[in-house]
């Protein structure tokens, strides 16, 4: 026999005043019978039936257990903020900053916000998806794109650098560094190579330096 959420409650209701008054021989044998007729966890029938009509106080209001009404007693845990409305985005912005680690592609969204939102394949985003993008975190991005990098990694368009765990041990990787401005003796090098897309063939380097 099939029982809806709401059959079942009500199974719970009938038997409970009887499962406080029972022995606890009686109570073993009525868990027996009402985990074969409900396909319900023990422990979870067992609950139900010591707090059948007890009140509880869930985020949509006053709830009573074993209620037939409900549909449901409380939902833990939070509102996922970072939906899947938010990846085909996020993808895109992965791909145009060149499959960047997810801490410089954080920086790269800040960074470049106004050039960003006012490019025709962004600007048309809902306001929300704009400040999730601007407000995630390098663990969230790390979370959403596991799929899609595990996906590229596959048809070898993007590769996971094998020493990189190593890396992130030995080295602390930041997106930007302020220096000190009453301290002197720090040096800033930048290195570009003007090759294009391809690494092949002769092609020149600039080397920038700066000193304060």
């Amino acid at each position: 026999m099939e029982f809806t959420q709401g059959g079942r409650l009500c199974q719970i209701g009938e038997n409970a005043p009887k499962y406080r008054k029972a022995s606890r021989k009686e109570k073993t044998r009525m868990l027996n019978e009402l985990e074969e007729i409900l396909h319900m966890h023990r422990k979870h029938i067992a609950y139900l039936l010591r707090n059948a009509g007890r009140k509880v106080y869930t985020p949509k209001g006053v709830k009573v257990i074993a209620d037939p009404e409900c549909s449901w007693v409380s939902k833990r845990g939070r509102k996922k903020v970072y939906t899947e409305e938010i990846i085909p985005p996020l993808v895109k912005l992965w791909r145009l900053s060149g499959y960047r680690s997810s801490k410089h592609l954080v920086a790269f969204i800040r960074l470049n916000k106004d050039v960003i939102f006012n490019h025709p394949e962004f600007s048309s985003l809902d306001e929300e998806i704009k400040n999730k993008l601007l407000k995630i975190s390098p663990a969230t991005v790390d979370r959403l794109l596991k799929p899609i990098r595990d996906k590229e990694e596959i048809t070898r368009r993007y590769r996971k650098n094998p020493h990189a765990s190593y890396l992130k041990k030995k080295i602390p990787v930041e997106s930007y560094f302020d220096k000190p401005k009453d301290m002197f003796g720090y040096v800033e090098l930048d290195l570009v190579h003007h090759g294009g897309e391809s690494a092949k063939g002769d092609f020149a380097y600039t080397l920038t330096l700066s000193q304060e």
